[in-house]
């Protein structure tokens, strides 16, 4: 890889950026909801995330935002969001020391007929990486160049010479921590601040062969319904011996309906499966409490 510039190769961590639509990527609702999506994903602990509106020809999708430190990580991550559904996804190399950002890889040729493979798309991608400077401090006003290892020449320089009024100062005002409680059909519910919407995202399946391994169970998903975010085989708690089920978890409700009704009585090492949803869920959002007479109702 290069850059303008000297490299620091061991003074930098990785920034991920991913666009899509809400209805495929729900964890895009807002900063808290990525950086609980990723934690499924990485091993160590996301840095600092944040949700956008896309802009340019993108407008009506959402980005998130999100540093990563280590290397495996920010691969990894890259891995599981290019092969969900129509997600754009570019991944940065940054430096500590000012250097800026170079792109290591991004799927801009999947999403723009006209871009030759492996090559980025500044102007149709709706990405203002001028705005991650700003955030994270870096350089505000200078011109900051980035380029990609297959190419070897910058595609954007952004300049940040434009300067912004005081940050006013508001009181601080303690928010209440959650207390939750279970309502009569099981759902938890947030008694101060309104439900916690769930959903399910996992497959149960049954009947696996037990000479099935996680590779074997993970080939067979991979060539019929796509990379999951997590896949699982059970194994008895005493013995450790396999017992012929499994749970996968994927990154959207659509995605585990759709591998429940792909998989279920496939035949997989001379056995007929049997799959169903999942009864575990993910949390994906809340809902507020509902005002009845001018009160909160629960």
């Amino acid at each position: 890889m290069s850059s303008v510039g000297r490299w620091s190769e061991e003074n930098g961590d990785f920034l991920l950026v991913v666009s899509g639509t809400t209805r495929y990527a729900p964890y895009l609702t807002g900063w808290q909801e990525f950086k609980d999506h990723l934690r499924k994903v990485v091993k160590e602990q996301p840095g600092w995330a944040d949700v956008y509106s896309s802009q340019g020809e993108r407008r009506g999708e959402m980005q998130g935002w999100c540093r990563l430190r280590d290397r495996e990580d920010a691969d990894a991550a890259y891995r599981v969001y290019y092969r969900s559904k129509g997600m754009l996804v570019h991944l940065w190399e940054t430096g500590r020391r000012n250097e800026g950002y170079r792109l290591m890889r991004c799927n801009c040729s999947t999403h723009f007929p006209e871009v030759q493979e492996g090559q980025h798309s500044h102007g149709r991608c709706g990405i203002d990486i001028g705005r991650v400077h700003q955030l994270g401090g870096k350089a505000p006003a200078s011109t900051i160049p980035y380029t990609t290892a297959q190419y070897k020449h910058p595609y954007a320089i952004y300049p940040q010479t434009q300067t912004y009024a005081p940050i006013p100062v508001y009181p601080v005002y303690v928010i209440p921590s959650p207390v939750y409680s279970t309502s009569t059909n099981g759902m938890p519910v947030n008694v101060r601040g309104g439900a916690v919407l769930t959903e399910a995202r996992g497959i149960f399946i049954r009947n696996l062969s037990y000479k099935c391994t996680p590779e074997d169970l993970n080939g067979l998903l991979m060539r019929t319904v796509g990379y999951p975010i997590d896949s699982q085989l059970q194994r008895d708690a005493r013995t450790g011996a396999f017992k012929g089920v499994a749970t996968a978890k994927f990154a959207s409700k659509e995605a585990a309906q759709h591998a429940a009704s792909l998989l279920n009585g496939r035949e997989h090492l001379g056995m007929k499966l049997h799959v169903r949803m999942d009864t575990d869920t993910t949390v994906v959002g809340r809902a507020e409490p509902i005002v009845v007479n001018g009160s909160y109702r629960y």
